[in-house]
């Protein structure tokens, strides 16, 4: 839950969702990509994150000023949950135009994926004093 200093506060259980790389492919002389499918599982992690944020906030607009996010990823076992960027990437992507106006408002990133006995991901959002560059 939400204190004084945070805009927001969450964790959601079950395992954390890295973001998948966009493909890219030929056919025709054509370049094309390929999206992951609707039945991929960062499709339910990245609403479950925004059905929970949008909780969180409330009546609130998305904010637009210099914000710290903190994300800890907690993983039954870290080696096959993917690289700590694309969750990061799943993460900020889901909550533009919910807990962010856009994410370039996200100025400091603090994260963690870490062995847990149980699946989760925690994240906090807060105001920073930081500046964008």
């Amino acid at each position: 839950m939400t204190d004084k200093k945070n805009i927001i506060s969450v964790r959601l259980a079950g395992q954390p969702v890295p973001q998948p790389r966009h493909r890219v492919y030929m056919r025709g002389g054509k370049l094309h990509t390929y999206q992951a499918p609707r039945s991929h599982p960062i499709h339910a992690y990245k609403d479950s994150l925004r059905l929970m944020a949008r909780g969180e906030m409330g009546t609130r607009p998305p904010i637009s000023a210099p914000l710290l996010v903190v994300a800890e990823f907690g993983c039954k076992n870290v080696s096959t949950v993917g690289d700590i960027d694309n969750l990061l990437k799943a993460v900020l992507d889901s909550l533009n135009g919910i807990v962010w106006q856009d994410d370039r408002w996200v100025s400091r990133v603090v994260a963690e994926k870490r062995t847990a006995d149980e699946s989760f991901t925690r994240l906090t959002v807060r105001l920073t004093k930081g500046r964008l560059i």
